[in-house]
């Protein structure tokens, strides 16, 4: 037998049909030399025994045997993925969406707050349901309407002195509309609570604009026109025209002068006759007109007065004269066709007593009584005071109010003042009208 393994025969690590090594061909290792028995022979005297000790040469062993190259295999075959039918699709129910695509009917849930949102996906915005609100409006809607009212009312003068009340409850409801958590219409009630704030201030500023107008004009009128009096009147007599009809009306005087305080202001007195004893003229117009020298307009004014029987005056001042000088002063009156028979009741007279000035540092005091003699006592009415120097030139004129004559015909005071000091010699007249 050949030991070489290398060696073909039967010894041969062959491979199989199959191209694999057969373990069960492969020949089993070499034997060993056996190791001797015999003890070891005893060492020299002077040699330490471990320098005496002959031991026997090692064993030869043959080479390990030499295993031919293993055999190449073939690559495995390529296989293509597998592919799988899609799900069958019903023929009664609407195709469905491919994986992925957006969900139209699906809700959309927004992320948790805090939380990041998924790269490749919308973000959605977060739709929550909201209830309408089913509380009652009622008691807003009105507080809205009395404070729209209000307003309105607050912007017309003299409307605007009631428009607090509906103010303030426009006010007062939509506080409670407000407060109440069982009363809706929120908006309703903050609209009548800025409407109701509004009209209060359009309301003081409105009654105060209106307070003062009024009293700047009642003084200008006081100013202008003066009262218009009556001279005493006296019942007709017979053979007197007492049914000739009404008479025109004379100018009898007229005086006018610059104000000794302000030469811009010029006061003027007019005495009218009216010589019908049984006709009145009610409340006509008596137009006074400043020319300058060239004939020029420089202001007008117009009095109204009920000229009763007799003389009275009327008095007034220009303003606008500024600069300029008063020339003449020209009086229209009213034409015959506007008299009117004379009430019986106003058969009478104004009597005058007591009447004496008192001169101030600046200023000229007038003070006397009146009583009346006429069937119905007048309930109010007002007396013109006119100065007159000695030689009868008028200086001024001023005027009182007169609110009520006892019906038994007592008398009562009254007063006036001249804003400049009158000579000690000036005398006095005195004309009522009512």
């Amino acid at each position: 037998m050949n030991d070489d393994p290398t060696t073909p025969g039967s010894g041969t690590n062959a491979p199989s049909e199959g191209g694999a090594p057969d373990p069960a061909a492969s020949p089993p290792p070499a034997p060993t030399a056996p190791r001797s028995s015999a003890p070891p022979a005893a060492p020299s005297p002077g040699v330490p025994p471990y320098a005496a000790a002959q031991y026997a040469a090692p064993p030869q062993y043959n080479a390990p045997p030499q295993h031919a190259a293993p055999p190449q295999y073939a690559a495995p075959p390529q296989y293509a993925p597998p592919h799988y039918a899609g799900p069958p699709q019903h023929p009664s129910s609407p195709s469905s969406p491919p994986y992925g695509a957006a969900q139209n009917n699906a809700p959309r849930y927004a992320a948790p707050a805090g939380s990041p949102v998924p790269s490749g996906y919308p973000q959605q915005p977060l739709q929550q349901p909201r209830q309408p609100d089913t509380r009652p409006k009622t008691i807003a809607v009105i507080a809205l309407i009395a404070a729209a009212v209000g307003l309105v009312m607050a912007a017309i003068p003299f409307l605007a002195w009631f428009s607090g009340l509906l103010l303030l409850a426009g006010l007062v409801l939509s506080l409670v509309a407000l407060i109440s958590g069982k009363q809706g219409g929120k908006g309703f009630a903050i609209g009548a609570l800025a409407t109701s704030v509004v009209g209060g201030l359009v309301a003081i500023v409105v009654s105060i604009v209106t307070v003062f107008s009024l009293g700047m004009s009642t003084m200008t009128d006081g100013m202008e026109s003066g009262p218009s009096p009556a001279p005493p009147i006296e019942a007709p007599e017979e053979g007197s025209g007492a049914s000739g009809g009404a008479l025109e009306l004379e100018v009898t005087e007229v005086a006018f002068a610059p104000d000794e305080y302000d030469p811009s202001a010029w006061w003027y007195v007019v005495v009218l006759d009216n010589p019908s004893s049984d006709h009145v003229y009610d409340f006509a117009p008596v137009e006074v007109d400043a020319l300058d020298a060239d004939g020029a307009l420089i202001e007008s004014r117009t009095d109204y007065a009920r000229i009763l029987p007799g003389e009275i005056a009327l008095s007034g001042i220009f303003f606008d004269v500024g600069e300029r000088e008063i020339d003449t002063v020209e009086v229209r009156l009213p034409g015959v066709d506007e008299a009117s028979p004379v009430p019986a009741e106003e058969v009478g007279e104004f009597v005058f007593e007591d009447v004496q000035a008192t001169p101030g540092a600046n200023s000229t005091a007038v003070r006397g009584t009146i009583r009346t003699t006429f069937d119905v006592v007048p309930e109010a009415f007002e007396i013109t005071i006119v100065a007159r120097d000695a030689d009868g030139t008028i200086l001024g004129a001023d005027w009182d109010y007169i609110t009520e004559v006892p019906a038994d015909g007592a008398p009562v005071p009254f007063e006036g003042r001249f804003f400049q000091v009158m000579p000690d010699d000036a005398e006095y007249e005195v004309y009522a009208y009512r």
